[in-house]
């Protein structure tokens, strides 16, 4: 069914949270206890009714363990969800990498939640200052960032997708964490979905990244075909005029913070940042996928103060 295009925002917009996650057979054991910390500092740093709910998109064998291990929280309303049944088109689809389902959960569990806007976050991600729900939609609308670690392949390829053109230039979207219009999002899967063989949005987006797909045989094949969440999603809120509707810039003058610090802590060295100045963004990211133990990571985020003793001990190591 579609939906008919508001003419205008409602005064208090819905704002939901979406994560997804996995943390059975993950690639480390830490993935839980990065949850918790991010989920702690929303809690800690959210104003009361700020988010309608946070909800924890999860696989199906993981839905027990996510609620014994994210329960507690205080005014965050968390709700573990099956991600299967709020993108079902992700079930049983082994040749597909975790990387490509957790985008597209995003981009289609931002489609399908009930409300205005989602903020996607990641496992890794921290929020560091105060928010509200005024803070993160004024008047009404979502901030969005300058742009990000967007590679030039990525809208590329997603420009091909919706047979448009790609930016030249000026201010794009930022990566996660993002607040996305479900508007926006709704029309990206409706606009991916005419384009499609057979109207499947779902195999249009991954059937050349498919762990078995031919593609994979041709050198540099990625480079052509992979698309990301956040470059679908621009490329369509600037086709059909919805970015100024939904959205307002971070980082100017009027909203000095940016959602995602761009100073975030990329490469363990990174941490040396925090010690010469303060984020300029509401989160930053301690990412995930660095060389060094965790255990040392958790010792520079205690360090830095990103994490406190009490956290650790409640948490657990």
């Amino acid at each position: 069914m579609n939906r008919l295009h508001p003419t205008s925002l409602p005064a208090r917009p819905g704002l939901s949270a979406l994560l997804p996650l996995r943390i059975q057979g993950n690639r480390d054991a830490f993935e839980a206890e990065r949850t918790n910390y991010l989920l702690q500092s929303l809690s800690r740093h959210a104003a009361a009714g700020t988010f309608d709910c946070v909800v924890i998109a999860m696989p199906p064998s993981d839905i027990e363990a996510g609620r014994a291990a994210f329960a507690g929280w205080p005014g965050l309303n968390i709700r573990i969800m099956d991600e299967t049944e709020l993108v079902p088109e992700v079930a049983d689809q082994g040749t597909v990498s975790g990387w490509t389902k957790q985008q597209i959960i995003k981009l289609a569990g931002a489609a399908r939640l009930e409300g205005d806007f989602v903020l996607t976050l990641d496992a890794d991600a921290l929020c560091v200052k105060p928010i509200s729900r005024d803070i993160l939609l004024p008047s009404g609308k979502a901030l969005i960032d300058p742009g990000g670690t967007h590679r030039t392949s990525w809208w590329n390829a997603s420009a091909r997708l919706l047979g448009v053109k790609k930016p030249n230039g000026g201010r794009t979207i930022g990566v996660t964490p993002v607040l996305m219009s479900s508007e926006i999002c709704r029309r990206t899967l409706d606009r991916l979905t005419k384009r499609a063989p057979k109207g499947d949005w779902f195999e249009y987006l991954v059937k050349a990244l498919r762990s078995n797909a031919l593609h994979q045989y041709i050198p540099g094949y990625k480079h052509w075909y992979r698309w990301s969440e956040y470059t679908l999603y621009f490329l369509v809120g600037r086709e059909e005029g919805l970015l100024d509707r939904y959205h307002t810039p971070a980082g100017t003058r009027e909203h000095p913070d940016r959602l995602l610090w761009e100073n975030s802590v990329w490469r363990f060295e990174c941490f040396d940042r925090l010690r010469e100045e303060e984020p300029g963004g509401i989160f930053l990211v301690v990412q995930s996928n660095m060389k060094e133990p965790y255990p040392l990571v958790r010792e520079k985020m205690l360090e830095y103060g990103l994490i406190e003793p009490a956290q650790v001990e409640r948490i657990g190591q």
